[in-house]
Protein backbone atom coordinates (compact mmCIF):
# COMPACT_ATOMS: atom_id res chain seq x y z
CA UNK A 1 0.00 0.00 0.00
CA UNK A 2 1.15 3.24 -1.51
CA UNK A 3 0.57 5.76 1.40
CA UNK A 4 0.77 8.33 -0.72
CA UNK A 5 -2.01 7.54 -2.98
CA UNK A 6 -5.21 5.49 -2.38
CA UNK A 7 -6.83 5.35 1.36
CA UNK A 8 -3.66 7.19 3.55
CA UNK A 9 -3.81 10.43 2.10
CA UNK A 10 -7.85 11.24 1.81
CA UNK A 11 -7.61 9.80 6.02
CA UNK A 12 -5.31 12.08 6.53
CA UNK A 13 -7.15 14.92 4.80
CA UNK A 14 -10.27 13.79 7.03
CA UNK A 15 -8.69 13.42 10.05
CA UNK A 16 -6.98 17.33 9.41
CA UNK A 17 -10.79 18.40 9.18
CA UNK A 18 -11.70 16.94 12.08
CA UNK A 19 -9.05 18.13 14.40
CA UNK A 20 -9.78 21.55 12.97
CA UNK A 21 -13.42 21.08 14.65
CA UNK A 22 -11.94 19.89 17.52
CA UNK A 23 -9.93 22.91 18.07
CA UNK A 24 -12.67 25.15 17.15
CA UNK A 25 -14.72 23.46 20.01
CA UNK A 26 -11.43 23.99 22.25
CA UNK A 27 -11.29 27.46 21.12
CA UNK A 28 -14.67 28.12 21.48
CA UNK A 29 -14.91 26.95 25.02
CA UNK A 30 -11.84 28.80 25.87
CA UNK A 31 -13.21 32.27 24.62
CA UNK A 32 -15.88 32.04 26.80
CA UNK A 33 -13.96 30.98 30.45
CA UNK A 34 -11.77 33.07 32.33
CA UNK A 35 -9.80 30.15 33.73
CA UNK A 36 -8.50 27.67 31.37
CA UNK A 37 -7.44 24.26 32.91
CA UNK A 38 -4.15 23.09 32.31
CA UNK A 39 -5.25 19.53 30.79
CA UNK A 40 -7.43 22.03 28.23
CA UNK A 41 -3.99 23.40 27.28
CA UNK A 42 -2.83 20.29 26.54
CA UNK A 43 -5.38 19.01 24.82
CA UNK A 44 -5.13 21.57 22.94
CA UNK A 45 -1.57 21.29 22.08
CA UNK A 46 -1.62 17.29 21.46
CA UNK A 47 -4.20 17.61 18.62
CA UNK A 48 -2.28 20.98 16.92
CA UNK A 49 0.44 19.15 17.12
CA UNK A 50 -1.53 16.05 15.47
CA UNK A 51 -3.17 18.01 13.03
CA UNK A 52 0.48 19.39 11.91
CA UNK A 53 1.95 15.64 11.75
CA UNK A 54 -1.20 14.62 9.45
CA UNK A 55 -0.27 17.79 6.95
CA UNK A 56 2.98 16.98 6.84
CA UNK A 57 2.55 13.12 6.00
CA UNK A 58 0.05 14.36 2.81
CA UNK A 59 2.89 16.04 1.94
CA UNK A 60 5.30 13.27 2.01
CA UNK A 61 6.52 10.82 -0.84
CA UNK A 62 6.52 6.99 0.01
CA UNK A 63 9.74 4.75 -0.25
CA UNK A 64 9.34 1.44 -2.61
CA UNK A 65 11.82 -0.18 -0.02
CA UNK A 66 11.00 -2.30 2.92
CA UNK A 67 10.63 0.38 5.96
CA UNK A 68 13.37 -1.37 7.97
CA UNK A 69 12.23 -0.40 11.64
CA UNK A 70 14.86 1.14 14.20
CA UNK A 71 15.22 -0.21 17.76
CA UNK A 72 13.49 2.84 19.12
CA UNK A 73 10.08 1.73 17.57
CA UNK A 74 9.34 -1.19 20.05
CA UNK A 75 8.38 -3.19 16.93
CA UNK A 76 10.07 -7.08 17.21
CA UNK A 77 11.01 -7.42 13.26
CA UNK A 78 10.17 -5.36 10.52
CA UNK A 79 7.07 -4.88 8.85
CA UNK A 80 7.05 -5.16 4.84
CA UNK A 81 5.85 -2.02 3.36
CA UNK A 82 1.91 -2.84 3.09
CA UNK A 83 1.58 -4.40 6.59
CA UNK A 84 3.28 -0.92 8.31
CA UNK A 85 0.66 1.31 6.15
CA UNK A 86 -2.24 -1.05 7.38
CA UNK A 87 -1.37 -0.80 11.25
CA UNK A 88 -0.73 2.66 10.94
CA UNK A 89 -4.64 3.54 8.84
CA UNK A 90 -5.81 1.08 11.35
CA UNK A 91 -4.11 2.97 14.15
CA UNK A 92 -5.76 6.57 12.02
CA UNK A 93 -9.32 4.78 11.97
CA UNK A 94 -9.02 4.60 15.66
CA UNK A 95 -7.73 8.24 16.32
CA UNK A 96 -10.54 9.42 14.23
CA UNK A 97 -13.16 7.43 16.70
CA UNK A 98 -11.11 9.23 19.84
CA UNK A 99 -11.60 12.56 18.15
CA UNK A 100 -14.97 12.44 17.10
CA UNK A 101 -15.75 11.19 20.76
CA UNK A 102 -13.78 14.79 21.46
CA UNK A 103 -15.41 16.31 18.94
CA UNK A 104 -18.97 15.54 20.84
CA UNK A 105 -17.76 15.67 24.39
CA UNK A 106 -17.14 19.46 23.96
CA UNK A 107 -20.24 20.16 22.04
CA UNK A 108 -22.03 18.42 25.15
CA UNK A 109 -20.40 21.07 27.30
CA UNK A 110 -21.02 24.14 25.24
CA UNK A 111 -24.39 23.63 24.98
CA UNK A 112 -27.07 25.51 26.89
CA UNK A 113 -27.42 27.25 30.34
CA UNK A 114 -28.19 30.64 31.02
CA UNK A 115 -26.61 33.15 29.50
CA UNK A 116 -25.71 35.29 32.41
CA UNK A 117 -24.06 32.18 34.30
CA UNK A 118 -22.64 30.89 30.80
CA UNK A 119 -19.05 30.64 32.57
CA UNK A 120 -20.48 29.38 35.33
CA UNK A 121 -22.66 26.91 33.97
CA UNK A 122 -19.73 25.96 30.92
CA UNK A 123 -16.61 25.26 33.93
CA UNK A 124 -19.26 23.15 36.13
CA UNK A 125 -19.85 21.26 33.22
CA UNK A 126 -16.34 20.58 31.92
CA UNK A 127 -15.31 19.51 35.75
CA UNK A 128 -17.82 16.49 35.35
CA UNK A 129 -16.51 15.51 32.49
CA UNK A 130 -12.53 16.13 32.45
CA UNK A 131 -11.55 12.53 33.20
CA UNK A 132 -13.20 11.61 30.39
CA UNK A 133 -11.43 14.32 28.27
CA UNK A 134 -8.30 13.31 29.86
CA UNK A 135 -8.51 10.04 28.99
CA UNK A 136 -9.12 10.90 25.24
CA UNK A 137 -6.03 13.38 25.15
CA UNK A 138 -3.53 10.76 26.50
CA UNK A 139 -5.36 8.19 23.86
CA UNK A 140 -4.85 11.28 20.74
CA UNK A 141 -1.17 11.55 22.29
CA UNK A 142 -0.45 7.87 21.63
CA UNK A 143 -1.49 8.59 18.27
CA UNK A 144 -0.02 11.41 17.47
CA UNK A 145 3.19 9.67 18.29
CA UNK A 146 2.07 7.16 15.71
CA UNK A 147 1.63 9.19 12.58
CA UNK A 148 5.26 11.21 14.23
CA UNK A 149 6.85 7.43 14.11
CA UNK A 150 5.30 7.39 10.73
CA UNK A 151 6.69 10.79 9.61
CA UNK A 152 9.84 9.49 10.39
CA UNK A 153 9.84 6.30 8.30
CA UNK A 154 8.80 8.11 5.50
CA UNK A 155 11.68 10.60 5.78
CA UNK A 156 14.08 7.59 6.24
Amino acid sequence: MDPTRGPMPSVSLALITLCGKVLQGIADYVRNVQNVDRRIEELNLEVETLKSALQRICRKENRSEEIATRPSTGMPEPLNQSEYWKKLHDALGHCRSALLKLEKLLQEIGRGGIPILRRANLQHRLSNKLQDIDGLRVQIAAYRKSVQLALEIMIM
